[in-house]
């Protein structure tokens, strides 16, 4: 864990590795992704976005993809943790960043995870 929480970190995000980065139940036994988590609890001011974008791609076909956009979405966008984790829990990446630019130019978060989301309606 000493390369989740280096010493230079500030106080007050040591306890998210063992809590979020640590745990099998969200990173498994698997190495590369405890460190993509402990390398996005350095990036954000809330820790539990950073677990939440594991929980909510967890069950998608290319969950290694979608937690890399929505880790990548949090520390790189300014759409804010729930965006962030509502929009990379869509089935496609093309949906995942639709929704992501959608929710950057202005609308709602439920209006962009829509699967019409950002389409005008025609009248005749």
């Amino acid at each position: 864990m000493g390369t989740c929480v280096p010493n230079s970190a500030a106080k007050g995000v040591d306890w998210a590795c063992n809590q979020y980065c640590g745990t099998t139940l969200l990173v498994g036994t698997d190495p590369a992704r405890s460190q993509q988590c402990g390398t996005c609890i350095l990036g954000v001011s809330n820790p539990w976005d950073c677990s939440n974008c594991i929980t909510v791609t967890s069950g998608l076909s290319d969950a290694a993809a979608a937690r890399t956009s929505c880790m990548t979405c949090l520390t790189a966008t300014t759409i804010g943790g729930y965006a962030c984790g509502e929009c990379n829990k869509l089935a496609t990446a093309s949906a995942r960043s639709a929704c992501q630019a959608c929710v950057a130019g202005g609308k709602g978060v439920w209006e962009c995870t829509q699967p019409n989301a950002g389409r005008r309606l025609l009248r005749a």
